[in-house]
């Protein structure tokens, strides 16, 4: 995890994911980044990025007036990814200040 922020305000948080399980004697191996962008401590942008198994996934997700405006990912379940990462950044927001 990695965060900036300048004069009480959050500009940046970052959570950097390494993993490895095993099931069923099948190793998989995920990396995952989802770095999140604020203006005036609301959220702006999302970038997410995956790798699995050697399989590559990137999502962009914007903001605007506190709700999702666009998303680069075309999936049945977007409109409620984009939603839950404008919760989770309100989260953090109040746990960071």
């Amino acid at each position: 995890m990695t965060t900036l922020s300048d004069s009480n305000q959050l500009r940046k948080y970052v959570n950097d994911v390494r993993s490895r399980t095993t099931i069923n004697g099948i190793a998989e191996e995920t990396s995952a980044s989802n770095s999140f962008y604020f203006y005036q401590n609301k959220l702006v942008k999302v970038e997410e990025f995956m790798i699995k198994n050697g399989k590559e996934l990137y999502a962009d997700w914007y903001y605007a007036d506190e709700k999702p405006l666009y998303y680069s990912l075309k999936h049945e379940r977007s409109e409620e990814r984009a939603i839950f990462l404008l919760n989770l950044s309100k989260t953090m927001v109040k746990t960071i200040h």
